[in-house]
Order: structure tokens, then C-alpha cells, then sequence
């Protein structure tokens, strides 16, 4: 019969043995080749030692050198590989991750892992803001993709020093990011988002020595009782678009700025 904590015990086990199978360093394969090495070797020098100890000395002692010389001719170079190879693993599944985790670009999260951060700490109340930058298509046009690039590295970079702690941030594509608050009131996200603004402003006035004078437009939008996090993306990025409709450079916060969003806002 399956038992219901089976899976967690299953869980517990996979992390203790990741734990211990995970080679960050080359000091560390070095380590454990040689803890290896000593650990098998004590084995067989003790095994052969036990069974030859009523033998005369000279068959006693060739034994032992011999049950000592052995695995430390195989150990050594088998241990190391093995946890060479671990190590290399261990790279690889990093930079895997890495690239899952974070936008190559910006260095905030991707799309997938920040919706999903936000989705396991939105049912714990919090803020959910849309932040474009406005007019990225013409600095594009103006200025060409690789300042483009770099106005989007500024935006992201100011958007991590503005949230810092109080949540998290993360490209949805293009020059849109998105900003999740844990916890956070509509008051709290106003401050937020002026917070934001004043730091873009400052920070995108002057991109690799053009005056590029960037600004962004957010909305945003609470979690309330029987709101999904679709929905409140929804209500955030309708904001966002009446935001721009409104002149761009500023913030609409749900049940905060008295104008409301319109159905039909369309802008760049």
C-alpha cells in the first residue's frame, strides 16, 4: 500500500544525495579522490592484514603492500574521473539553470520562472506591476538594437536596485518587465512605482553618451479574494495601456489613480 509520506521521504533522500554528489570546485574532486583512495585502501590492507596475520612476517608484510598498492593504483584514477565528470555536471546543470532562471539580456528573472515565483506567493496576497519602457521603438529606429539593448540592461538594473528584497522582477518580453510586491498594499505599490520612475529617469538619461531620456509607464494591480494571477496580469497591463493613453512617464495603481483604464487603450 503507498503510503502518503513516501513521496516526501523519496524527496528528502534525492536532496541528500545531490547534496553530497554535487562537485563544485577542483579542490573538492581532489578531496574526495583521495578520502576515496585512503578509505579503500585502509578496507583491503585490514581484510588481507586479518587473514594473513598468522602467516610469517615476510608473507605478512608483501601481503599488506601488496593489498595497499593495488587500490591506490585503481582508485586514484578511477575516483578522480568520476568526480571530474560530477563536476562537469555539476557546471553544466548551473548554466542550464542559469539560462532557465534568468534573462541572458537583463540578468532579472525569465519570463516562465518569474511567473512562476509570482503564482507560488500570489495566494499570500501582494502587488502585480507591468512596466514598459516607452518609446523603445523609436530609440530602436533612432539609435539602433545594440542601444536598445543597453537601454533595457539600464531598465532592468533600475528596476532590481528600486524592488531590492521587497519582491522579485522579471522580462515578459521585449522592453515589458514585470514586478511582483509579496504582501503589498496598492499604497505601497504607489510608493513603489514612483520609486521606479524617479530611478529609470535618472539612470536612462544619458545611455553609452546619447541622451536617450527613458522613461517607463506602469500599472498595476492588487491580488484580491477570487482573483487569479491571469487576472490581475490582465487588470495590471490595461492600466499600464491607460497609463501611455495618459501621456506615458507615470503610474496607474488599482483602486489608487482615479483615472480608470479604458477597454480600447492602445499605444506603443
Amino acid at each position: 500500500m503507498h503510503r502518503p509520506h513516501d513521496g516526501g521521504m523519496l524527496e528528502a533522500f534525492d536532496r541528500i544525495i545531490s547534496r553530497w554528489l554535487r562537485m563544485e570546485s577542483f579542490r573538492q574532486v581532489v578531496g574526495y579522490t583521495i578520502v576515496c583512495t585512503i578509505f579503500t585502501t585502509l578496507v583491503a590492507v585490514c581484510v588481507v592484514g586479518g587473514a594473513l596475520w598468522p602467516m610469517p612476517d615476510v608473507v605478512f608484510y608483501f601481503g599488506v603492500g601488496i593489498a595497499a598498492f593495488i587500490p591506490i593504483f585503481i582508485t586514484v584514477p578511477l575516483a578522480f574521473v568520476v568526480f571530474y565528470m560530477l563536476l562537469l555536471i555539476t557546471r553544466t546543470i548551473d548554466r542550464v539553470g542559469a539560462l532557465i532562471q534568468f534573462d541572458p539580456l537583463t540578468g532579472v528573472l525569465t519570463r516562465a520562472h518569474f511567473l512562476g515565483e509570482t503564482q507560488r506567493a500570489f495566494s499570500q496576497g501582494g502587488v502585480f506591476m507591468m512596466v514598459d519602457a516607452d518609446h523603445f521603438k523609436k530609440i530602436n529606429d533612432t539609435y539602433g538594437h545594440d542601444l536598445g539593448d543597453s537601454a533595457l540592461k539600464t531598465l532592468a538594473s533600475s528596476l532590481t536596485a528600486s524592488v531590492g528584497d521587497s519582491g522579485f522582477v522579471g522580462r515578459l518580453g521585449g522592453e515589458e518587465f514585470g514586478v511582483f510586491l509579496p504582501r503589498a498594499t496598492s499604497a505601497l505599490a504607489l510608493l513603489m512605482a514612483q520609486t521606479i520612475r524617479t530611478t529609470v529617469r535618472a539612470s536612462g538619461a544619458v545611455i553609452d553618451g546619447r541622451a536617450i531620456g527613458l522613461t517607463v509607464s506602469i500599472g498595476a494591480a492588487e491580488r484580491r479574494p477570487g482573483r487569479s494571477l491571469d487576472d490581475a496580469i490582465k487588470a495590471a497591463d490595461m492600466l499600464l495601456y491607460a497609463a501611455k493613453r495618459a501621456g506615458r512617464d507615470r503610474a496607474f495603481i488599482e483602486g489608487v489613480t482615479a483615472l480608470e483604464p479604458r477597454a480600447d487603450a492602445t499605444a506603443a
